[in-house]
């Protein structure tokens, strides 16, 4: 049952991306940050749920210190887009 919610919360979320403003090239930083906070902001809205189909995969705690939405976008963000190295030169 998690998982059918987990399912329709991104179902929900892509179509609420499909008709966004900031487009859906993501080599363009506007788009890519837009797709982020999307799931992001989706992902804090189901966390109770989220947590516990982290805890029935075994994923135990969290670790890690707690990020305000703008950080973790950001965050998330410059990962994709830049990968683990970091921006490149």
């Amino acid at each position: 049952m998690l998982q059918a919610l987990l399912a329709d919360w991104l179902a929900q979320a892509g179509r609420g991306l499909s008709v966004h403003e900031a487009g859906d090239d993501l080599s363009q930083q506007p788009a890519l940050r837009a797709r982020v906070a999307t799931y992001w902001h989706t992902y804090r809205a189901h966390l109770p749920e989220i947590q516990a189909l982290g805890q029935i995969a075994g994923g135990g705690e969290p670790i890690g210190r707690t990020l305000g939405d703008d950080e973790a976008i950001d965050t998330l963000t410059g990962l994709l887009r830049h990968g683990l190295t970091g921006p490149r030169s």
